[in-house]
């Protein structure tokens, strides 16, 4: 396939050599970045033009920090911790399922949480030692409720996350008794994998049970540990000079040598049981289902990395005059995982210093398939870059039903947690995407129905006027029966911050506009299909359509069905699952 131009981020400087990239659920890349961290916010157009600046806009994000928790603590081990007072984010990784939930480490060793770019969770453990608050690693698992964090006691800390009540709990896991400071974690849906700072490599499984026993799968060595991943039977680790194959249920090991001159990275290609090691000068495939470790040549990515470096050559060192390297400063896998993006620069080799103004790096998009299918790890926008990174190439849909008024979805469930599996069916998920490749034809009928079927289960509670008008006007726009039964002249008042009107709750039959006893005429909320008598709304950037901002509306109290829904929907657009803008 032929790729996507490069994202160019130009006056810019990392905060590390390595891993200072990572793709949100959302679509929004984050880059580490000095002094502020650097948002690729996702884009939409409806015609693309074979250029990935037309998916993303950059944009440095200054996160405000809160207070250093071990601002006057001592530390006898650690220096670097009190010869830098004042505290910056190091890396940022958004939330799996939230892309408005991001965690950060900073360079002082706190972790704080953000949600919607404001802090509100500062994790730590009070009644502990300065080591064991300290922390220098830290990853979400996939369902992105819990955090695992390293500390400098060779301790993993489990921390379960409520952004809503704003408020935590922790589980620590002790790894051996031996000092150390946990550098790396990965968690995945199959294991979670940790090593130390004298590279040992610890296999932790069973978390959820009260007692965990971590087991070493990869002893302490003088090589370093560049990158492990865990596989639904084998863990991989990647170190200087060597590749592991461990399996699990069997702890058997095979070792091969590998160049020690390169940092080899995994990729992972779930659904062909294969793992791509790549480094800056050279790429390999390697087949898990082989009873040995084999390398094959690799024609996924490392074919599109030689050529970006080829033709800068040819046209920054076409006499070969000068020596030239590639350097990777980020890997990082799309939330659906069937596409990556990589960070990296061509560059001369020289002792010459470059000011910031002068950095420019690239970030390329390479699809790992032939194919792609839809998938919920993913949301809204992301499922548009990577219909752009396949050229246009239309997912694969397992199942064509689609859903309708008798939806098994559960509606004895919480609303909450009934909207959540909504979002998740299937066909909503596939009437999204649809939404977004064919904005001229949008349509929110079967989410309205589905709705609907949770009010008509749930009818003896919906006393609330506003309740009411919302569930009246989509029985009216789906031509179903009304769920109530007295249709007396019931009025409603809606507040704004100029106005105020009263509409009749019943006989409103049209979706857009709605006209109150006064008579004057007004366009709807497309979610609740309420009145809007304020600017304070959001906007789908697809289809154009606006929500009432329910943390702005302070002037008018909602009924339970219409506080969740404009809640649940705050940030999340029902046309698209995608993010909501802020109206202006």
């Amino acid at each position: 396939m032929k790729l996507l131009k490069d994202l160019v981020v130009s006056r810019m400087e990392f905060q590390q050599w390595d891993d200072v990239l990572t793709w949100g659920e959302d679509g929004s890349l984050y880059f580490g970045s000095m002094a502020e961290i650097t948002i690729g916010q996702p884009l939409y157009s409806k015609d693309i033009k074979k250029s990935s600046k037309e998916l993303f806009h950059l944009k440095a994000i200054d996160l405000p920090i809160i207070e250093n928790k071990l601002e006057f603590e001592d530390s006898s081990d650690n220096i670097l911790l009190n010869s830098q007072p004042q505290s910056y984010i190091r890396i940022c990784k958004p939330c799996p399922s939230n892309g408005q939930v991001i965690a950060a480490l900073t360079n002082n060793g706190n972790i704080i949480i953000y949600c919607n770019q404001e802090p509100i969770l500062n994790l730590d453990q009070n009644e502990r030692s300065l080591q064991e608050r300290l922390y220098h690693s830290f990853t979400w698992n996939s369902e992105g409720t819990c955090l695992a964090v390293g500390n400098e006691a060779n301790e993993v800390v489990i921390f379960s996350i409520d952004t809503i009540a704003k408020s935590y709990t922790s589980k620590t896991i002790k790894l051996e008794n031996t000092e150390g400071w946990i550098t790396k974690i990965s968690w995945n849906d199959y294991s979670l994998v940790a090593s130390s700072s004298n590279n040992t490599v610890y296999h932790i499984d069973n978390i959820n049970q009260e007692n965990v026993q971590p087991a070493i799968i990869l002893p302490p060595s003088r090589f370093k540990i560049i990158d492990f991943l865990a596989m639904e039977k084998y863990i991989l680790i990647s170190s200087c000079g060597n590749l592991y194959k461990l399996e699990m249920g069997t702890s058997r090991c095979i070792c091969t040598p590998t160049d020690f001159t390169q940092e080899f990275h995994l990729v992972p290609l779930f659904r062909n049981n294969e793992v791509i090691l790549l480094s800056a000068k050279s790429s390999h495939l390697i087949r898990l289902s082989d009873n040995e470790l084999s390398f094959y040549p690799d024609e996924i990515i490392f074919p599109h990395l030689e050529k970006k470096y080829t033709r800068w050559n040819e046209y920054e060192n076409q006499s070969n005059k000068y020596e030239t390297v590639l350097s990777l400063y980020g890997i990082t896998l799309s939330p659906d995982e069937y596409s990556i993006a990589i960070a990296y620069t061509v560059e001369r080799v020289s002792f010459r210093y470059k000011i910031v103004s002068e950095n420019k790096f690239n970030v390329m998009f390479i699809p790992l398939y032939k194919d792609w299918k839809l998938s919920t790890k993913a949301s809204g926008l992301e499922w548009y870059q990577t219909y752009n990174i396949y050229e246009k190439l239309l997912p694969i849909i397992d199942d064509d039903n689609t859903v309708g008024i008798n939806s098994d979805l559960d509606t004895s469930l919480e609303f909450r947690d009934y909207l959540k599996n909504l979002m998740k069916d299937k066909s909503v998920t596939k009437r999204c995407f649809l939404n977004i490749i064919q904005s001229d034809s949008i349509s929110l009928d079967l989410f309205r129905a589905l709705v609907f079927n949770y009010a008509e289960a749930h009818k003896s509670k919906l006393t609330h006027p506003i309740d009411q008008l919302c569930i009246e006007s989509l029985s009216e726009i789906l031509g179903v029966d009304s769920l109530f039964e007295e249709k007396n002249n019931k009025t409603i008042d809606i507040k704004g911050e100029f106005i105020e009107q009263t509409f009749n709750i019943f006989g409103n039959t049209d979706f857009q506009i709605i006209e109150s006893t006064e008579g004057n005429k007004w366009r709807r909320c497309s979610l609740t299909l309420l009145p809007l008598l304020s600017t304070n709304t959001k906007v789908c950037p697809v289809s154009n359509q606006r929500i009432i901002n329910i943390k702005k509306d302070l002037l008018n109290e909602y009924g339970w069905f219409t506080k969740t829904l404009l809640e649940f929907f705050n940030d999340k657009s029902p046309y698209t699952s995608g993010k909501l803008d802020t109206s202006t």
